[in-house]
């Protein structure tokens, strides 16, 4: 008897040991961390990304319970998703401030093969094991789970939405600034689009990125310049008539937002981003030292350029007016905006600010030898003939008087840009495209 429980014993074992999951195996990962940032639902989450190769791996369980599903480990190794709103969304949140930089890392993790039940429904997907996360594929949350999935290209952003987001029915299409657009009207803002833009024809996804674009961009435009112009604008550009030609079921919604963000671009100049982003003399001065202005041989130089043609009459011009000049140095800014073709001199009214290499070498050989305010015999190079006139020589380096200006512009156009960015992330744009397709 003693015997026989002994051998029940050992084939009870036998069966409990043959029937364990297998030990998960250990394997080194190069990733880059934080590859991206991950928005659920329209809030970013502070959790770790990792790109895996050409795979984005993110957390299972944050991703999940940002959408306020029920996530179950089981012994076996196994996990029980349950994707209905069961509770309240569980996100560790954050605030998207500029686009990530991904950190290069390796590490050991662990491997295994892992079942994902889905509401009973059983899937086996890639995975990894780390610092007790679960890390998925990103593929898995749009293939699997049915969720909309749109990856940032220049922002760093993926945005994740559960799959009853912006399901409100079969006309009720489209997101976008804080209310649904039916499927008309999303109809007429991808129209407005197409025109104003350009294009004969738009994919959702294009459209869904301009429309994402124009809210950002009238989001730094609301804080720049304001809307007061907005009706000047509306009238001197004959709006009306443009919209006339669009046939739109909506007409106000149009008008009032898109063709309001698009002023709003319009009017976002250099000379208003300026205005708006005012550093401290203190902070552009700074700025000079990591340009490569700071040290060097510089010159500055106007010019009168005038085509070369077929036969001489080019070269006679440029002698003629040499001639003026050599008269009357002190009409150079009254004759180069007569006759010089150099459609870049509107640009720099002051004079093109060079160092060796900046400029085709006949035009820098021509304007070394001269001293301030010397004007130079007909340069001649591949553009046509020159007459230049020296305005500065600086032997170390430029002056921060002397670019201030550009400097501040470069400052400007630099926050612009973050800010926009930002701004671009921020906004949620979301489209229903089985609903549109319909």
């Amino acid at each position: 008897m003693r015997k026989i429980k002994q051998i029940i014993a050992l084939a009870l074992l036998a069966v409990m040991l043959f029937s364990l999951p297998a030990a998960a195996r250990e394997e080194k990962i190069s990733a880059y961390q934080y590859a991206v940032y991950i928005s659920v639902n329209g809030t970013y989450m502070d959790e770790v990304s990792y790109l895996v190769g050409d795979t984005l791996y993110v957390p299972l369980r944050a991703v999940n319970e940002g959408f306020g599903y029920q996530i179950i480990w089981n012994d076996d190794r196994s996990i029980d998703l349950t994707a209905t709103i069961l509770q309240d969304p569980v996100l560790k949140k954050m605030e998207y401030q500029a686009p990530p930089v991904p950190k290069a890392c390796s590490f050991v993790a662990y491997m295994d093969e892992l079942t994902i039940r889905v509401n009973g429904v059983a899937f086996e997907t890639p995975h990894f094991l780390f610092r007790d996360r679960t890390y998925v594929p990103l593929s898995f949350f749009r293939n699997v789970m049915n969720c909309h999935v749109y990856e940032g290209t220049s922002n760093g952003v993926v945005k994740i939405y559960s799959p009853d987001y912006v399901t409100f029915g079969e006309n009720d299409a489209f997101y976008y600034d804080g209310q649904m657009l039916t499927k008309e009207q999303y109809q007429d803002a991808r129209t407005f689009i197409m025109h104003a833009i350009g294009g004969n024809a738009m994919s959702s996804e294009i459209a869904e990125q301009e429309l994402t674009y124009l809210k950002a961009g009238a989001i730094l435009g609301d804080k720049i310049v304001g809307d007061k112009n907005f009706q000047s604008f509306y009238e001197t550009n004959k709006m009306d008539a443009f919209l006339d030609t669009l046939n739109l079921s909506d007409r106000d919604l149009v008008k009032n937002t898109l063709l309001k963000y698009i002023f709003y671009q319009y009017e976002i100049n250099d000379e208003n981003a300026m205005a708006y982003y005012s550093p401290s003399e203190e902070e552009l001065s700074a700025q000079l030292a990591s340009t490569p202005y700071k040290n060097g041989h510089w010159m500055k130089a106007k010019h009168i350029l005038i085509p070369k043609t077929q036969d001489d009459s080019g070269l006679k011009k440029a002698e003629e007016l040499l001639k003026k000049l050599q008269k009357n140095p002190s009409d150079f800014d009254k004759l180069m905006a007569e006759h010089s073709q150099d459609p870049g001199s509107n640009a720099y009214p002051d004079g093109y600010l060079f160092r060796e290499g900046d400029m085709v070498t006949e035009f820098y050989e021509g304007a070394l030898p001269l001293k301030k305010g010397e004007l130079s015999e007909i340069v001649e190079s591949q553009y046509g003939y020159h007459i230049i006139l020296k305005v500065a020589d600086y032997e170390n380096g430029v002056p921060y008087t002397e670019i201030r200006d550009e400097l501040h512009l470069a400052y400007a156009q630099a926050q612009f840009r973050k800010d926009l960015q930002i701004a671009f992330a921020n906004v949620n744009t979301v489209l229903n495209r089985d609903s549109l397709e319909k």
